[in-house]
């Protein structure tokens, strides 16, 4: 039965993924990102040193993917320091796991919490007043 109830949330998982604008993609990884702290820090607290060790892969994954979408031609001063931050919790990931530093883990939950704030204040569907139309972004 769990099998099952796996095999559809994948399912939905994977539903989600194929109908979600590129807005809510990047939503989705910080998300993700945050599930996986916070299951790295649970790993920790409980002496769970295989899920802390997935958990930290998972994040690191998670961290790679965001700054892969980035486009730092366009993206400019901010995309570059969106790639230096990510790069940076990539080896605060590191220093959290080998130290098992519940610490490290919050203070990289608070600055996902900030950025995905600050992601989520962005409204994708808002028109540009001089033009009439939808911002591409």
């Amino acid at each position: 039965m769990n099998k099952g109830i796996g095999q559809y949330k994948q399912i939905g998982v994977e539903t989600a993924l194929v109908n979600a604008s590129p807005h809510r993609l990047i939503q989705m990884l910080y998300e993700g990102a945050l599930t996986q702290l916070a299951n790295a820090k649970g790993a920790i607290q409980n002496n769970q040193i295989e899920l802390l060790s997935a958990s930290i892969k998972k994040t690191s994954n998670i961290l790679i993917g965001l700054e892969e979408g980035l486009d730092l031609e366009k993206g400019g001063e901010i995309a570059a320091n969106l790639q230096a931050l990510y790069r940076y919790l990539q080896t605060e990931l590191l220093v959290a796991q080998s130290s098992q530093s519940v610490d490290k883990i919050d203070a990289m939950i608070g600055v996902l919490i900030e950025l995905k704030s600050a992601w989520d204040a962005i409204d994708p569907a808002r028109k540009n007043p001089e033009s009439g139309s939808l911002d591409e972004k």
